[in-house]
């Protein structure tokens, strides 16, 4: 299963240049943390819960 096929830069070439401090890239970073965590961090968690639950299983057997 592939949870993420393609790029998502968080950051343009732009963003390292000398204004990179003035606010604009961390805002970027925490709008892509928030969408990560709305949009495909509960599908990965998902997975691994599955994935601790079958081995568990498979421990007790």
């Amino acid at each position: 299963m592939t949870l993420h096929e393609e790029p998502d830069y968080i950051l343009e070439p732009d963003d390292y240049s000398l204004g990179w401090d003035d606010g604009a890239a961390r805002c970027k970073i925490e709008a892509w943390i928030d969408k990560f965590a709305v949009e495909q961090f509960p599908e990965m968690n998902r997975i691994i819960v599955d994935c601790l639950r079958r081995h568990q299983d498979t421990c007790a057997t």
